[in-house]
């Protein structure tokens, strides 16, 4: 069909259907034209009133679907996050009237804290305190253990300082009530991607990787030649932290209050008893006061005790601070070493070193290594649980000395007859690595476990058990050494 012909066709259904009303419509108009003007600037007003009628009806429209995508993002999207961490770590979502949308555990010692509490709809200050009540009740904090850090992500700055104040003030309140003695860190942190990517990798919040990330910058600020790695500190408690931050004088900002507890710890003066006691030193010898720090070492807080004995050799040794076990101890002999003798064969400065360590030199080491430069030789080996690093003058004079705990095999001796450890070591060995290095590990909640049938592969030349299971978000993968339970491999990534 034509488009003429389809023109004509609707032409003609439309005159079929509309009334010939033109003489009336005509009529009409003739009547209005005799009507005088008032009357016509009437219906123009009248008209007008419509329009904005229509316009205000819009209007109300638009405020009231605005005030509805307000009140909706008010009550049920996230502004704020805060996160508790004590060893139990969780972390609380607040809308924009301040109001707890959730808040979640983040390992199983917050499960257990949580237990049975309900939070929703409660304002933030009423959440904390029942948090921090569980925590006093349930003992996470105690004496021993007296600190908890919390953490604000709020994108306005000015609304995260008064929450981070707020919160303060209400933990501060209830410590106060309860007659404790508590030490509150209270810090705001942003979205940052290198922090968070941390806090996935190690299972803890992005406000706990920030002040680990404090602690090991004042550490790089302040020149020293050790430095922590976020690996070493993941896995401390916030009072462990807390205890380093304080030692090593860490800025935590105004939102801070209180000391560390340390009354888990052995004191100074037994440390300063044990130090000379592993370095074989009477008091009567040292010259000078004796300095004892804490520091870390071997996935422990120690005491770092310093000083000097009367014939120039100065001491550095390292203390468990918990129990006053040996974990290092360094001599500085250089002060004691006369002018150069005749240079000796390397035999002769590997038994040298040796007999520095208390040996015969027949005895058979582990990972025995010699170099050497222009002045001295450099001898490094284990024995007997302990590794050892000696320097040793050409003509064999020993100038430093080095001795420390192997902590390459967690949780002592785990040999066998045969000399080869067993499969059921080798999973207490992955699991207690996992849980110093990953805080939210946690072995009861271990799933499919596989050892390929507790057998061990041989892989470059190295025979070692293959070890992987599921945890919580995560994916595990350990490879232990058959011989003597060394960690060659120990690694996690999110469970897809």
């Amino acid at each position: 069909m034509k488009n003429k012909d389809v023109k004509d066709k609707v032409k003609t259904a439309f005159e079929s259907v509309t009334p010939d009303d033109g003489e009336q419509i005509r009529s009409r108009i003739e009547t209005v034209s005799q009507v005088d003007k008032p009357a016509a600037v009437a219906v123009r007003k009248n008209t007008f009133i419509k329009r904005f009628a229509v316009a205000a009806a819009c209007l109300i429209v638009l405020v009231l679907g605005g005030l509805g995508v307000y009140g909706y993002n008010m009550n049920f999207t996230t502004v704020t996050e805060i996160s508790f961490d004590v060893n139990p770590s969780m972390t609380m979502t607040l809308n924009g009237k301040g109001r707890v949308r959730s808040v979640t555990a983040n390992n199983a010692d917050a499960q257990r804290v949580l237990e049975g509490l309900d939070f929703e709809g409660s304002t933030y200050e009423v959440a904390a305190n029942a948090i921090i009540g569980a925590m006093l009740r349930t003992g996470y904090l105690s004496e021993l253990s007296n600190s908890v850090l919390v953490s604000v992500n709020d994108s306005r700055s000015q609304r995260s300082k008064t929450i981070e104040s707020n919160i303060l003030a209400e933990i501060q309140r209830i410590f106060t009530l309860e007659n404790f003695d508590g030490a509150i860190i209270c810090q705001s942190v942003t979205d940052n991607g290198r922090l968070q990517a941390l806090a996935d990798e190690y299972g803890i919040t992005i406000g706990k990787a920030n002040l680990i990330e404090k602690i090991i910058n004042t550490q790089s600020s302040a020149g020293l030649q050790t430095v922590y790695t976020f690996r070493d500190l993941a896995g401390l408690t916030i009072n462990e932290l807390n205890v380093l931050a304080e030692s090593l004088s860490v800025n935590l900002g105004d939102s801070a209050s209180g000391t560390a507890s340390t009354q888990g710890y052995i004191g100074e003066q037994r440390a300063y008893e044990q130090a000379l006691a592993f370095a074989l030193v009477n008091s009567a010898d040292v010259t000078g006061n004796m300095r004892a720090e804490f520091d870390f070492e071997g996935g422990v807080i120690v005491y770092e005790v310093s000083f000097r004995t009367s014939d120039g050799c100065e001491y550095e040794v390292k203390v468990g601070a918990s129990n006053g076990e040996f974990v290092e101890l360094s001599e500085d002999l250089e002060r004691m070493a006369g002018p150069m003798g005749e240079a000796l064969a390397e035999d002769e400065i590997r038994l040298a070193a040796m007999q520095k360590a208390g040996l015969t030199g027949t005895e058979s080491l582990t990972g025995y290594r010699i170099s050497r430069d222009e002045r001295e030789y450099e001898v490094s080996f284990g024995y007997d649980g302990f590794v050892y690093e000696i320097d040793v003058r050409l003509d064999g004079v020993v100038m430093s000395y080095d001795k420390k705990t192997d902590v390459s095999v967690p949780g002592g001796d785990t040999s066998v007859p045969g000399g080869q450890i067993t499969a059921q070591q080798a999973k207490e060995i992955a699991f207690s690595v996992a849980a110093q290095r990953w805080q939210d590990f946690d072995a009861d909640n271990v799933r499919e476990y596989d050892d390929e049938g507790g057998r061990p592969e041989r892989e470059d030349g190295v025979l070692a058990y293959e070890i992987e299971f599921k945890c919580g978000r995560y994916e595990y993968e350990f490879r232990i050494k058959a011989s003597d339970g060394t960690v060659i491999k120990a690694e996690r990534e999110r469970d897809d």
